[in-house]
């Protein structure tokens, strides 16, 4: 019993990658769509969800699946771009796109203009998307968070089941947190 418990446990932790396709493909793809492989990611959260994203508009039914994540007592992280921090390439703020709800019972960090690189005027921006389920489940993506981004424009990610890069991410994220490189947003 010991030995299938180990197998079980290694084929359960063993690491698989899935692409994730939203755009043209051919009738016989089986690639699935960047909303479902978030909606994935977001369901499979028991204890923590982090979502990092540029911009944010427009979420209906991820809205419905973040009250589900927060109904199930998930700790429910953003981290997102704003007008302010980004110099105005962003024009609307991604809180605004949450649930009132969500706003209040998820942790939201931005990355502040004081805290990021300059290379002469320029300055770094937010730019990296990816959601994480419990260390275990990694979604990356082209894909902002966003109607379009999930159902019409071209964007490819990938999912990563097991291994040690989700772990890895949620260390990092929680690094930027603790180390104040990410701050809580203002209200």
């Amino acid at each position: 019993m010991r030995s299938a418990g180990a197998v079980e446990r290694l084929w359960r932790e063993r690491q698989t990658l899935e692409v994730v396709w939203t755009g043209p493909k051919p009738a016989s793809s089986t690639l699935r769509r960047t909303d479902q492989a978030l909606l994935e990611v977001i369901e499979a959260a028991q204890s923590e969800l982090w979502i990092v994203c540029f911009a944010v508009y427009r979420l209906n039914m991820i809205n419905r699946a973040l009250g589900r994540a927060i109904d199930r007592k998930v700790r429910v992280h953003f981290v997102m771009e704003t007008s302010d921090e980004s110099g105005g390439r962003l024009t609307s703020e991604g809180t605004a796109a949450l649930d009132p709800a969500m706003r209040t019972a998820a942790s939201i960090y931005v990355w502040p203009e004081s805290k990021r690189p300059l290379s002469g005027t320029r300055k770094g921006l937010l730019h990296a998307k990816c959601a994480l389920a419990d260390d275990r489940l990694l979604f990356v993506s082209s894909a902002n968070l966003s109607q379009n981004a999930l159902e019409l424009n071209m964007e490819l990610g990938l999912l990563v089941r097991g291994g040690p890069e989700p772990g890895e991410t949620g260390r990092h994220l929680r690094w930027l947190v603790q180390s104040g490189v990410l701050m809580p947003a203002g209200p």
